[in-house]
């Protein structure tokens, strides 16, 4: 995991150091936020962001080489 302040500068980093930056945010923000984490196989795992607002779950997913972005927890597919 890398400081927040490299993936700034940067603007890259593994899944799970976006993952606990937006986590960050979104708590200083007031919204219940936690990470969780998509089984790949192996040694490793997809780790996303999971948070409520209005009372829906989203996910939002930034993680990877191609960013999916925010989506309904419904429409996420594991």
């Amino acid at each position: 995991i890398v400081p927040p302040q490299y993936l700034i500068k940067h603007n890259v980093c593994a899944c799970e150091s976006i993952t606990d930056f937006t986590i960050y945010c979104l708590q200083k923000a007031c919204y219940r936020a936690q990470a969780i984490r998509q089984p790949l196989g192996g040694y490793w795992d997809h780790v996303m962001c999971l948070f409520e607002m209005n009372g829906k779950k989203y996910v939002m997913d930034n993680g990877r080489p191609y960013p999916k972005g925010i989506l309904p927890f419904e429409e996420m597919k594991f």
